[in-house]
């Protein structure tokens, strides 16, 4: 067989398979709207940090913030599927899997594994909706020491809107990283976790139509699991804010206030509660910039920290899209150490 025979051979066999390829293939069900969405935000950052003891005093680099996508399936009217998968360097992971179902007009209900009723300031203000580089610290510091970083839980959720009142009420494993998933022919049926509890919480929100773009609430928290992420111990968590232009670019000036605090119960050692509280101010200079600037205070039985952020937005095409330059110093008051102080500018994308 010559070398041009040996080709033709192969273009025939494969020609099934080429053809095959060239035909957008689709096993949605009929009627089922699928869409896809993403995020990237990267920067560059710069950290001063005077009390390192081995380590350079300043170091800098470049990094990747968050990286999403996003999966919406409507197989109903009345139903939506939503699954989004984050990562950052080499690792990635699903953070969100959950289902929604409209039981009346007013009504939803959510299982799976998302973002249930927790402080306002943490993931129910969506990543590309972050006022500076990052969410308030004394929020992070909430999620850490809750029921897990990323504030996400397995569990199922109630949500109903009356007017301009919304209520939520979320029954949820207590530790993001439990999932539950008893099987009848598992040697031990609960899968691994021992689970007696369960943890619960609940928020109400009010958004008044006659101040668009304000949200004013509260919710409440108790967590019997005593999961590890919990550090082993049983708390009560509470929340509330007054946002006065909860998105940038929604008015001129903004004002934010949240407070945030944990209870730990039936404990022997030193930590026992934890409070924050923050306030941020915002202005655009222009219609496509607007500056910032945020104060912070979180008080554990351990340790007291002061956080104050200032920077900048720049909008490219929309403010889903921009570029964020931001300072940020956190102050140990229970210490003598020096301040640390972070610079850094980050890109957002969004689609």
């Amino acid at each position: 067989m010559t070398y041009k025979h040996l080709v033709a051979a192969m273009l025939l066999l494969g020609s099934p398979l080429i053809a095959s390829a060239q035909v957008p293939v689709s096993n949605l069900a009929e009627g089922t709207k699928l869409r896809i969405g993403g995020s990237l935000q990267t920067r560059v950052s710069f950290l001063s940090n005077p009390n390192l003891t081995g380590l350079p005093e300043s170091q800098m680099g470049v990094g990747i913030r968050r990286a999403r996508i996003r999966l919406y399936a409507d197989p109903h009217p009345n139903v939506r599927l939503f699954l989004q998968v984050e990562g950052s360097g080499a690792s990635t992971t699903f953070t969100d899997m959950r289902a929604e179902w409209d039981i009346t007009k007013k009504t939803m209900l959510r299982m799976g594994r998302f973002v249930g009723a927790q402080p306002r300031g943490m993931a129910l203000t969506l990543m590309y909706d972050i006022d500076a580089i990052d969410r308030a610290a004394i929020m992070e510091h909430w999620a850490r020491s809750t029921y897990g970083s990323n504030s996400r839980d397995f569990g199922v959720e109630v949500v109903h809107r009356r007017g301009d009142v919304e209520l939520r009420g979320f029954l949820h494993n207590g530790d993001s990283a439990q999932n539950f998933r008893a099987s009848i022919s598992e040697p031990s049926p609960s899968g691994g976790p021992n689970r007696g509890a369960m943890a619960t919480s609940a928020m109400v929100r009010l958004l008044p139509s006659s101040l668009p773009h304000s949200d004013f609430g509260a919710h409440v928290g108790y967590n019997p699991t005593k999961m590890p992420t919990s550090q082993n111990r049983e708390y009560m968590e509470w929340s509330t804010h007054a946002y006065w232009g909860d998105k940038i670019g929604t008015q001129p000036t903004r004002l934010k206030f949240d407070m945030v605090g944990i209870r730990y119960l039936n404990v022997t050692d030193i930590q026992r509660s934890t409070l924050g509280l923050s306030l941020l101010a915002a202005h655009l200079i222009r219609p496509d910039t607007e500056l910032f600037a945020r104060v912070e205070r979180l008080d554990t039985t351990l340790d007291e920290y002061a956080y104050l952020t200032a920077g900048a937005t720049y909008k490219l095409w929309n403010w889903h899209n921009k570029l964020t330059a931001a300072w940020t110093m956190r102050t140990d008051l229970e210490s003598n150490g020096d301040p640390v102080h972070i610079l850094a500018l980050q890109s957002q994308f969004n689609f």
